[in-house]
């Protein structure tokens, strides 16, 4: 028995993806084959396992003296909260699709401030974004309201997803096989992508902070044309982690680093770029900011590169001059302290040289944290240029350049070759290794 099921277990090891790929694809089909029926067992047998958790959490208790009053009562609240679900089973229901028609009403509401963005930066396309609004934002009032009438339509939704999430994981096992079929990748849901890097930089820390854990992986010893970085912290909008890209040893990144125009908790501001040495930089980001950065190596075919440096060329000539707090001030006083500036943008300068630039016209004139976010830029240089080499769809979040990178890392012939993890544990062992290959950008 111990031999076949770890004969079963190298398999799903070996094929993951396939696992993935069936899992979702038999879970979608009784999803819209079964619809109520099924999610009605569902929520039954997950509430059981959840008493039964609640119910060996309380017996731990009770025969343990030093439990705290507070845990107990914690224990006790979650195992009547259980019970009562349990008895008007039709309550979780309705609350699980409210939770999906937030969802839809959310979504709605983003392009309601998307189209206001546009209006106000004078751009074309803005009845589009409004009607695809007022459709998400419609249907997710219908359902919040009356979540029970609707409850067939949202699941065939939700199958449907499923469905073409374990259809887009089977041409990921085909790619492994060297079967390639052109096609457009399904990311996660964003508010479940929107957690991957969390997710990820939790699992290194619990390997701890030893220094000879090897965090520099390379499928192909060859140079990489591109990288792309994922940040992540475990402080505040840092653990929904940024990304950015490196070309020809420049680091190029958007944000909202404007502090004097920042509004709605930092979520909408001006849009600026900066650029500066990679090997200044993410030094900077592990130690200043105690970030943990996952940094993805791409390989670009010569004509793919002749294409970036195209679209870069494009979007710097739409690019002026901006100056942080601290340059501003060192032009009117050279005998000021440096100390007192300590916004994002002047240590960014103090440390690392940047420089900054800030969108005269054009979609990313203004960020937007749910929109024209970090990964706007990133995908506009990939797409626009004609070098699409990840091929994405959807809303763009640092999680879905996480995923989609790690899936394609993982392929034997993908142009993702490598994979680097800068952190605190080992970034004295990278700046050694930026001086031993004099790297001097």
């Amino acid at each position: 028995m111990e031999k076949i099921l770890n004969t079963l277990s190298y398999y799903i090891e070996k094929n993951n993806y396939l696992a993935f790929a069936l899992t979702y694809i038999v879970t979608g089909i009784l999803i819209l084959i079964f619809n109520h029926v099924l999610f009605s067992s569902f929520i039954e047998i997950l509430l059981l396992i959840m008493l039964i958790s609640c119910m060996k959490d309380l017996f731990t208790m009770l025969t343990n003296k030093k439990a705290s009053k507070i845990v107990f009562a914690k224990a006790v609240g979650s195992t009547i909260l259980v019970l009562i679900a349990l008895f008007f089973i039709d309550i979780p229901k309705a609350i699980l699709i409210m939770v999906f028609s937030t969802y839809f009403i959310f979504n709605g509401l983003i392009k309601f401030v998307s189209c206001y963005l546009m209006k106000k930066d004078k751009l074309r396309g803005i009845f589009k974004d409004f009607l695809e609004g007022f459709i998400s934002f419609a249907f997710g009032i219908i359902c919040f309201f009356s979540p029970k009438i609707h409850m067939n339509i949202m699941l065939y939704i939700i199958g449907g997803y499923v469905l073409l999430l374990g259809i887009d994981y089977l041409f990921d096992f085909l790619d492994q096989k060297e079967i390639h079929i052109k096609r457009i990748h399904l990311p996660l849901p964003p508010f479940i992508d929107a957690l991957i890097p969390l997710s990820i930089l939790q699992k290194i820390n619990r390997l701890g902070e030893d220094k000879n854990i090897e965090l520099d992986f390379h499928k192909k010893i060859e140079k990489v044309d591109l990288e792309i970085f994922v940040h992540v912290s475990m402080q505040g909008t840092g653990k929904l982690g940024h990304v950015d890209l490196c070309f020809d040893g420049y680091i190029i990144s958007y944000g909202n680093y404007d502090m004097d125009t920042r509004k709605l908790r930092d979520g909408i501001g001006s849009g600026v770029v900066f650029t500066c040495p990679k090997t200044k930089y993410i030094p900077f980001c592990v130690e200043y900011s105690e970030k943990t950065i996952f940094g993805f190596g791409i390989k670009l075919s010569e004509a793919q590169k002749g294409k970036v440096k195209q679209e870069l060329s494009h979007i710097f000539e739409s690019l002026e001059e901006w100056k942080p707090k601290y340059v501003r001030a060192l032009e009117n006083d050279k005998d000021i302290n440096k100390d007192e500036y300590i916004d994002y943008a002047s240590m960014l300068y103090k440390n690392t040289d940047a420089k900054f630039y800030k969108f005269t016209n054009g979609k990313l004139k203004t960020f937007f944290i749910l929109g024209n976010n970090c990964g706007a830029l990133v995908d506009k240089i990939l797409r626009s240029s004609g070098a699409d080499v990840l091929k994405m769809r959807g809303i763009i979040t640092p999680g879905t350049y996480y995923d989609f990178l790690e899936r394609e890392y993982l392929k034997k012939d993908s142009n993702v070759v490598s994979k680097q993890i800068y952190n605190q544990g080992n970034i004295q062992k990278w700046k050694e290794r930026f001086k031993e290959e004099k790297i001097d950008f």
